[in-house]
């Protein structure tokens, strides 16, 4: 989801999520992250959450810098504590 509204220029909305509630909510603004504890040993952020509004799943998550590089957050979402089956994702700050 790169853009946040949709062709009539009306805010994209959480439509896939499979609380019927919340799929009149607007994504900008949504929380994606949650739950996070920092792992000094391991340098992460470890036992949160990431929500994907493509699909409307939650999926467990850890996430970490590298190098110093503070601009650029890696996230490795999985499901069933199977961490080599996940997906990886990287956000970059706009400046």
């Amino acid at each position: 989801m790169m853009e946040p509204n949709d062709a009539y220029g009306r805010p994209k909305l959480d439509k896939n999520n499979p609380d019927p509630k919340k799929q009149n909510e607007e994504l900008i603004g949504l929380k994606l992250l949650r739950k996070f504890e920092y792992n000094k040993r391991k340098n992460r952020w470890e036992n949160g959450t990431i929500y994907d509004p493509d699909n409307g799943k939650t999926y467990s998550c850890y996430m970490w810098f590298e190098d110093g590089d503070y601009n650029t957050l890696y996230l490795k979402g999985y499901v069933m504590g199977l961490k080599f089956l996940g997906r990886e994702t990287i956000w970059k700050r706009k400046r």
